[in-house]
């Protein structure tokens, strides 16, 4: 899918593959306010983005796709929970779109959270220049005793960067946009992206699974997630490297897929605790993308 993500692009029947898929997903919301609110903000991109000659090149009106649907899920988390596992016509699931387009944000992470700055990393003198009108925000930005490195203890920093705000002022905060474009929630997802994949363990990996049984999905499906843990548990045994178990949950989940997105919308709701992420998203972490993960911060592993 990352190979042909610029097809989301091409011309479908009367507008975009990316838009006419859209639309598509927005047909299952439950509320005709959701579906105008999704379907509002589809016709925006498709002629704010999509459609529109002056932005250049492809990769720059994906990346501008993703920034704003990364906003748009933030100001609609309720939507964004709905869709985030449905596929996007024939290309893909709406969360591997972000997974992938996450990807280039990596060195600009790293750029703005180990350079030095002023207030301890260039990411906390962006952020107290984009918040100097909202001291309510700006005041609560912890900038003391950053460790400004490419580390696992400034991953942490940064996963835990929102909670330092006020509950009310997060969304504010989340969809800032950063100097070169992107949003901070996008940039903090990459901080989520690095946190579990540091001293990774196999008992992790199957404490992720065994928390299915309580994930916000039907009994039909926590009964599948019960199922998955009992048939895997008895496979980690103790000779296992972390490859190997990560291998049998991802060739477990992967059957599971091929037959029904209800499954895609398990795994995306199944949770350990914050800020590891869900149970899918420590598969795509940990599986598909910890070689670049790796190659673009060697020191976090240290």
């Amino acid at each position: 899918m990352k190979s042909n993500i610029g097809n989301l692009l091409n011309l479908g029947s009367t507008r975009s593959v990316f838009a006419e898929g859209m639309s598509q997903i927005a047909l299952i919301l439950p509320t005709t306010e959701a579906q105008t609110t999704f379907n509002n903000w589809i016709t925006s991109v498709e002629n704010g983005i999509i459609q529109n000659a002056t932005v250049t090149p492809a990769a720059t009106k994906i990346a501008k796709l993703a920034t704003e649907f990364d906003i748009f899920s933030v100001q609609n988390y309720d939507i964004y929970l709905l869709i985030s596992y449905r596929n996007i016509s024939s290309w893909g699931p709406v969360a591997l779109f972000q997974y992938i387009t996450d990807e280039s944000n990596i060195d600009y992470f790293w750029e703005l959270s180990s350079t030095s700055g002023t207030s301890g990393c260039k990411i906390y003198d962006i952020l107290l220049d984009l918040t100097k009108d909202n001291p309510a925000v700006q005041k609560r930005i912890y900038t003391k005793n950053v460790p400004c490195s490419i580390s696992f203890s400034m991953a942490t920093r940064m996963t835990n960067l929102i909670y330092d705000v006020p509950l009310n002022q997060r969304i504010y905060l989340k969809t800032l946009k950063l100097p070169n474009g992107i949003s901070l929630n996008q940039f903090l997802r990459i901080a989520y992206a690095y946190f579990p994949t540091y001293k990774r363990t196999c008992d992790r990996i199957l404490k992720t699974v065994a928390n299915g049984a309580f994930a916000n999905v039907s009994a039909t499906l926590q009964n599948h997630m019960k199922t998955m843990y009992s048939t895997i548990q008895p496979q980690f045994t103790p000779d296992k490297t972390l490859e190997d178990c990560v291998s049998i949950v991802s060739n477990y989940i992967s059957n599971q897929l091929d037959g029904s997105i209800g499954w895609m919308r398990a795994y995306l709701n199944s949770f350990w605790e914050p800020p590891f992420g869900s149970f899918f998203e420590i598969i795509i972490f940990n599986e598909s993308q910890i070689a670049l993960l790796k190659s673009k911060a060697s020191n976090f592993y240290l």
